[in-house]
C-alpha cells in the first residue's frame, strides 16, 4: 500500500544549471530599478541631461551590473553570535534606506548608491576614458556639467556616516567584561576586469576580554581593558587618556590605559536603571572614549560619565604603572561631589536618606514630577542636578510617565524635611534673641 508520506518524501526536482557562458535572464523590475538608480546617480553628479541623449546600446553596456545589496558577515564563523549578525544587518540597511546621498530631492538613498550607484559610476568612468563610446553633444554635456575627477566625492562624504553609525551599533553588543565587538568595512572589486563590480563589505570583528590585575587597599583585584570597537583591520586598540588631563601641569605627552574593575561595571548598572543593557554599553564605552572630562571632587579627581554636554555621574580612579583604574561609579546626588553634597547641606540630608528616596538612580529624575515639588526643583537647579532630567526626556519612550505614588512620597518628605529646617532655625533665631536680650551678654 502506498504511504501517503511517499509524495511528501520525494525530493524537489532542482532547476538545471545554466550552460558555461550562459547568463540569467534580467527581469524588467531588475531593469527598472537599475534605470532608476542610474538616473539618480547622474543627477547628483550634474549629469542629468546626460541620460536622455543615451543610445539603447550605450544604456546597455552602463546597465550590465547587477544590484548587490552590502554584505554583513562575521570575520570569522561563531565568533560573533549569529542573532547580532542579523540584527546589526537589520540596523544597517534600515539606516541606509533613510539616509540619502547628496541632495535629499534627489531620494537617492545609501542602499541605492553602495549597492548599484557606485558600480554605475565606476562603469561610466571607465566608458568615459574609451574614445567612440560617447559622442561630441554628450562629451559637451559632461564638460558643461563640472570636474569628471571629482565622480566619488559622494562615497568620501558618505562612509564617515555609516562608520559612525556602525561604530554606535555594535557597541551596542559590546561589554568589556566578556567580548568587544569591531567592524572592517571595505568596497571590494573583481579583478579580472578594469569595468568591475564593486560591492560594500562589512565585516564584524571579536576581541575576547583581557584582564589587568592592580592593588587596591593591599588587595588584587581583577580588572579590564576597554577596547574601542572602531572601525579597523585590528580592533585591538585600547582606550586610552593623555597624562596631561589628569595632570595639567605635567609635561609628559604618554598617555594612560583605561581599565574598569566589575565593581564599576555593576554600579553603573544599577545607578543608570532607565537604560537597557545595550544603551548602556554604549555609553559606557563612548564616554570612555570621547568625552573624557575630568572634575575635581571634595577628595578625588573623577571622570565625568556624560552623555553629550550632560553629566550624571562621576567615575573615581587610581593610577598604576601606565594605566588608569576606574574603581567604581558615583551618582551625581552624593556626598563625594559638589553638587550633591551642596544638595544634602541644602535639605540636611545624609547619605542613607538619599539612598531611601532613590536619589542616587536615574529613575528617580524619571518617575517624579517636581513642578508638584517647587522646593525641591529649585534646589536641583541651583546645585546644577536637574540637567539629568535632560538625560532622562531624551531617552524618554511612550510607556515612561510619572508615579504619582512616589511623587506624593518624595512631596510628603521634602515638605517635613523644609519644616523640620524651618523649625530649628527658628528656635536658633528664638535662642539668638534670647542671649542678645541678656544684660548680663
Amino acid at each position: 500500500m502506498r504511504s501517503k508520506f511517499t509524495d511528501m518524501a520525494k525530493k524537489k526536482k532542482k532547476a538545471p544549471p545554466l550552460a558555461h557562458g550562459m547568463i540569467k535572464r534580467t527581469s524588467q523590475s531588475d531593469i527598472d530599478k537599475r534605470v532608476g538608480i542610474a538616473r539618480k546617480t547622474l543627477q547628483i553628479t550634474g549629469y542629468q541631461d546626460l541620460w536622455d541623449t543615451m543610445t539603447k546600446k550605450q544604456k546597455k553596456f552602463l546597465l550590465c551590473r547587477t544590484i548587490q545589496e552590502p554584505l554583513i558577515h562575521a570575520a570569522i564563523p561563531n565568533t560573533v553570535p549569529r542573532q547580532y549578525v542579523r540584527n546589526i544587518r537589520e540596523n544597517v540597511f534600515d539606516f541606509m534606506r533613510t539616509r540619502y546621498v547628496g541632495d535629499r530631492d534627489v531620494k537617492l538613498t545609501f542602499m541605492e548608491f553602495f549597492s548599484f550607484g557606485i558600480m554605475f559610476l565606476r562603469l561610466f568612468n571607465s566608458f568615459l576614458k574609451e574614445p567612440g563610446f560617447f559622442n561630441e553633444a554628450q562629451l559637451d554635456i559632461i564638460r558643461r556639467a563640472g570636474d569628471i575627477d571629482d565622480l566619488f566625492r559622494h562615497v568620501i562624504e558618505t562612509w564617515p556616516k555609516i562608520a559612525q553609525m556602525l561604530s554606535t551599533t555594535v557597541r551596542k553588543y559590546s561589554q568589556v567584561q566578556f567580548r568587544t565587538y569591531g567592524f572592517v568595512m571595505k568596497l571590494k572589486e573583481n579583478e579580472y576586469s578594469i569595468r568591475s563590480s564593486y560591492r560594500l563589505f562589512i565585516t564584524l570583528t571579536s576581541c575576547e576580554r583581557e584582564i589587568v590585575y592592580f592593588k587596591y587597599k593591599h588587595i588584587s583585584r581583577p580588572a579590564y581593558r576597554i577596547f574601542t570597537g572602531d572601525e579597523s583591520a585590528n580592533n585591538n586598540e585600547i582606550v586610552c587618556i593623555p597624562y596631561q588631563k589628569i595632570f595639567p601641569c605635567s609635561d609628559s605627552d604618554k598617555k594612560l590605559e583605561i581599565c574598569i574593575q566589575a565593581h564599576a561595571i555593576h554600579r553603573f548598572k544599577e545607578r543608570c536603571d532607565i537604560f537597557d543593557a545595550t544603551t548602556r554599553n554604549v555609553i559606557l564605552i563612548t564616554t570612555l572614549i570621547f568625552f573624557q572630562e575630568v572634575k575635581m571632587g571634595l577628595t578625588d579627581t573623577l571622570i565625568a560619565c556624560m552623555i553629550g554636554p550632560v553629566v550624571f555621574g562621576y567615575f573615581p580612579f587610581i593610577i598604576e604603572d601606565d594605566r588608569l583604574f576606574i574603581l567604581t561609579f558615583i551618582p551625581l546626588v552624593n556626598d563625594q561631589v559638589y553638587e550633591g553634597k551642596r544638595f544634602m547641606d541644602t535639605f540636611k540630608l545624609r547619605k542613607e536618606e538619599l539612598s531611601f528616596l532613590g536619589m542616587d538612580k536615574l529613575s528617580f529624575f524619571q518617575n517624579i514630577d517636581f513642578d508638584q515639588i517647587p522646593a525641591l526643583k529649585q534646589a536641583l537647579i541651583d546645585c546644577d542636578l536637574y540637567e539629568a532630567r535632560d538625560v532622562v526626556e531624551y531617552y524618554k519612550t511612550e510607556n515612561n510617565f510619572y508615579d504619582q505614588d512616589k511623587t506624593d512620597f518624595v512631596k510628603s518628605f521634602f515638605d517635613k524635611q523644609i519644616a523640620q529646617i524651618e523649625s530649628d532655625d527658628n528656635f536658633f533665631d528664638k535662642q539668638f534673641e534670647e542671649i542678645e536680650n541678656n544684660d548680663d551678654f
